[in-house]
């Protein structure tokens, strides 16, 4: 599969998008401000994340300060990441 995107995106330039299968209700308007954070401070990543009331059955961002340290799934949470944001 990587080859196969490698040579896809050979010619691309700009961002590239990935969403992931299981993002529940990601909105257009949530896609665009990531867009547009990249365009005005293009990064190698950008990831996008929430704060939900019930983030049951959702991965977990884990933050070392505001620096991005990992994903980690719900079930393998520690007490103190399952207060972490949460992957969308």
């Amino acid at each position: 599969m990587r080859d196969g995107l490698r040579a896809l995106l050979a010619d691309h330039r700009g961002p590239v998008l990935i969403v992931t299968g299981d993002s529940p209700l990601m909105q257009v308007q949530s896609i665009r401000a990531l867009l547009d954070d990249y365009r005005r401070q293009p990064a190698a990543c950008i990831l996008g994340t929430t704060h939900r009331e019930n983030p049951d059955g959702l991965g977990r961002i884990l933050r070392d300060a505001q620096e991005f340290r990992g994903i980690v799934e719900q079930r393998d949470a520690t007490p103190s990441s399952a207060r972490s944001q949460k992957s969308t």
